[in-house]
């Protein structure tokens, strides 16, 4: 059956989003549709992502992006009555998107039609304060103003074929074809039941400071909660992948309880999760959770290769996750529900990487390269009110990751981490690093 509408995606990249988008889409109560991706050679997992959705029809290819062209090269193999242009990092904001923007198209006059586009929780200042501005909750009828946005858009393809895209301009492509219709005399409209989330938004911002004051008057004049997330990114619904790691561990019955419990506690998470047990050579026991696998590693296997080695294996099952949790089971006194806690931060904040860290005011020496000398951090001996204080990481604690960087074999990120604060340092304290017969007597 032939779609009433083709839905074109332009990708470069987009492992972050494109399956929340392509689930967003896959929800619509408007079915006739293909979906073609216009793809700049990705070279991480956006297209392994875009082929578990069978409604996608076309995966195109362009090497040399520019905007207008990626646009026309996926018309051009399109078979719907109207086309559709959404960001791969644009995420219907409910099931009636497609179905707002297309019965929006109710004048022969009317040749296109865009969205609204809302900031998601965590977006830059400068993003929800200008999202905010620029997109309303008023539907309008443009027949002399030009503006139009191709993020979250609709057109007539009958007006494509008479008005292409240009195939040299760099950016606003969507403005300069938006004017030419205008011009001769059709019209464009604005309707903001077609609700997008974008996080990046459209342009770029100033002063933090102004910008964070400017956030604090939107959200007093919303009524509602003007920042929210997306569905598939609720700390319940994304998906984790589960690395548990016990090189430390012993055959006994003390370190036994210890794994159990572990074991038990990432079993009874209300999440949507996948674990991966690495057991050292040592380890005799039997695993008998069936939704636990397990690996044998040894002592040649590091960290970065147990994390690349869970993340290939779950992919290649299609099965991607959002972020990846590590564990390791030789840290005892690990903060009760830090995990539920961990996911919801980082899927409030949209961080890269969260990591659990103790705040300290030692004093840090480090070794400089073929240096006899080190560099010094907080050797200044004021009130530690007067000092700016270091913070030790401790991965094993339970770091979340995005599954991008752990597929690389780490466990931060070179921009964007949040840092988990552990309140005492007995949460820090390993099995390893303290006597076994001293761990008992202070448990009893």
């Amino acid at each position: 059956m032939r779609p009433v509408v083709s839905i074109i995606i332009r990708t470069f990249n987009e492992e972050d989003w494109i399956w929340h988008t392509l689930k967003a889409i896959e929800e619509q109560t408007f079915n006739k549709f293909e979906v073609i991706i216009v793809d700049n050679f990705s070279t991480d997992n956006t297209i392994k992502i875009a082929k578990n959705f069978k409604f996608v029809k076309k995966i195109l290819k362009i090497k040399k992006f520019i905007p207008g062209k990626a646009l026309n090269y996926g018309c051009s193999k399109s078979r719907g009555k109207f086309l559709v242009f959404l960001s791969a990092h644009c995420i219907p904001a409910d099931n009636k998107w497609l179905r707002n923007i297309l019965i929006s198209f109710n004048s022969k006059k009317i040749v296109a039609v865009y969205g609204k586009q809302s900031p998601i929780k965590y977006s830059q200042a400068e993003n929800i304060r200008d999202l905010y501005i620029t997109f309303g909750d008023e539907k309008r009828v443009q027949k002399k103003d030009h503006f139009f946005h191709n993020a979250n858009s609709a057109i007539r393809k009958s007006t494509w074929k008479k008005i292409p895209f240009s195939n040299s301009l760099t950016n606003i492509e969507d403005r300069h074809w938006s004017k030419q219709i205008i011009e001769k005399k059709y019209w464009i409209v604005y309707q903001p039941k077609a609700n997008v989330f974008h996080h990046h938004g459209i342009h770029h911002g100033t002063s933090k400071e102004r910008l964070q004051s400017t956030i604090k008057v939107i959200e007093k004049i919303e009524t509602k909660n003007f920042l929210k997330l997306p569905d598939t990114f609720q700390p319940q619904n994304v998906k984790i992948l589960i690395v548990i790691n016990f090189s430390n561990y012993k055959n006994n019955k003390f370190y036994q309880n210890i794994l159990c419990k572990l074991l038990d506690e990432v079993s009874k998470l209300k999440i949507n999760k996948k674990i991966f047990f690495f057991k050292p050579a040592n380890f005799k026991g039997i695993i008998s959770n069936k939704k636990i696998k397990v690996f044998k590693t040894n002592k040649k296997q590091d960290l970065a290769s147990i994390l690349q080695v869970a993340v290939n294996k779950n992919i290649k099952k299609n099965f991607f996750p959002d972020y990846v949790l590590y564990l390791n089971g030789d840290y005892l006194f690990r903060p009760n529900n830090i995990i539920n806690q961990l996911i919801k931060e980082i899927c409030n904040n949209g961080y890269d990487a969260l990591i659990p860290v103790f705040k300290h005011y030692n004093t840090n020496f480090i070794k400089r390269d073929h240096e006899q000398d080190y560099i010094i951090f907080g050797k200044n001996l004021t009130n530690r009110n007067k000092k700016v204080p270091s913070f030790l990481s401790y991965y094993g604690i339970g770091t979340l990751v995005k599954s991008k960087i752990a597929q690389k074999g780490l466990l931060s990120s070179s921009l964007n981490n949040g840092l988990f604060q552990l309140k005492r340092k007995l949460h820090t304290i390993r099995l390893s690093e303290i006597q076994e017969i001293n761990i008992k007597r202070y448990l009893n």
